[in-house]
């Protein structure tokens, strides 16, 4: 029933480029009608040209449509209107930069979260908490969607605040990090840091420095994937809270603590929690005059050996190991 603008008809055996052309009548046909002769209102050239297209080249139209469908896709996944930020919809992990102290970070579209020196060279971070801690500000990433995103690295020499509490706390999907370029030497709080990171299988933190360091609570709580982790170079002189320190590290077989001195640390509770992959643990540098608290410190740790032993000879704090017995989860 499609016509060109000299009156020649669709014919299914014609089909081969010769006939894309404005129709010229019975000595020069074709299936376009000339705009200025369209009927008013009318779309059928629209729908004319579709299907001569798809007669001629099935394939190519459908490829060259799924194309455009997938780049639409793409478009507005990435896309946040005005109205949607409104609403405080963050956006996705493509498209958040921002800056911090004299920092600037970016969830790259590559799946990559980067923190660097404004300068390129080096720069320094405001303190970061989820906690409430003076002038600490929020992680300005917090309530981003971090799914998107598999890889963290600092570039440059990047020096962090006294907070860096929930840093990297809920990046799901990081498989690893590169944190060399960090100088944590002013840090007093690492409070859930690394919290939820389920993913992240190794980590490198020789260039840690936490000589100042007071809270380190929750620290690696829920790196599930965590298999080894060596912590021997910490200075914990300082630090007074352990609780959920590894807490769920369920995967973690290989833990080096031999650096560790604990003579200020009150709590530990839950420290060791559901860590079910640990056989052995050395804990002889271990010192505990101040211990007030280990409450379920191993609960869930059916792998680990010669726990009582090491508990009744090292433990100094003011209670007895057999009157917490019960409760530590052995």
């Amino acid at each position: 029933s499609l016509v060109g603008g000299a009156g020649t008809t669709f014919s299914s055996s014609h089909v081969d480029g010769s006939y894309a052309r404005i129709d010229g009548g019975p000595s020069n046909p074709g299936y376009f009608t000339n705009i200025a002769d369209k009927p008013s209102g009318a779309s059928a050239s629209v729908a004319f040209v579709s299907k001569f297209h798809a007669a001629v080249d099935t394939a190519s139209i459908a490829n060259t449509a799924s194309d455009m469908a997938a780049e639409s896709a793409a478009n507005a996944a990435s896309f946040v209107s005005p109205a949607n930020a409104d609403e405080g919809i963050s956006p996705q992990a493509a498209t958040a930069s921002g800056t911090c102290g004299s920092c600037v970070w970016e969830f790259g579209d590559d799946g990559v979260f980067t923190i660097k020196p404004a300068n390129g060279v080096e720069g320094t971070l405001d303190s970061m908490s989820y906690y409430n801690h003076g002038d600490a500000i929020t992680v300005p990433w917090r309530s981003l969607d971090k799914s998107g995103i598999t890889n963290i690295k600092i570039e440059g020499t990047v020096h962090a605040g006294q907070y860096v509490e929930a840093m990297f706390q809920g990046f799901s999907n990081v498989e690893s990090m590169n944190l060399a370029g960090f100088d944590t030497s002013a840090v007093k709080s690492m409070r859930s840091m690394f919290d939820g990171c389920g993913k992240l299988a190794s980590l490198d933190l020789s260039g840690f420095k936490t000589s100042n360091v007071t809270e380190m609570r929750g620290l690696f709580d829920g790196c599930s994937s965590l298999t080894s982790l060596d912590l021997s170079g910490f200075d914990t002189s300082q630090v007074t809270n352990m609780e959920n320190m590894f807490s769920s590290c369920s995967s973690l077989a290989s833990l080096k603590l031999s650096g560790f001195n604990t003579s200020c640390v009150t709590s530990m509770g839950w420290m060791f929690y559901g860590c079910k992959s640990l056989e052995s643990l050395d804990l002889s540098s271990f010192s505990t005059p101040s211990l007030t608290s280990m409450k379920y410190a191993f609960d869930g740790c059916a792998s680990l050996k010669s726990l009582d032993e090491w508990c009744c000879s090292c433990f100094t704090c003011s209670f007895s190991f057999e009157s917490i017995h019960g409760q530590v989860g052995l």
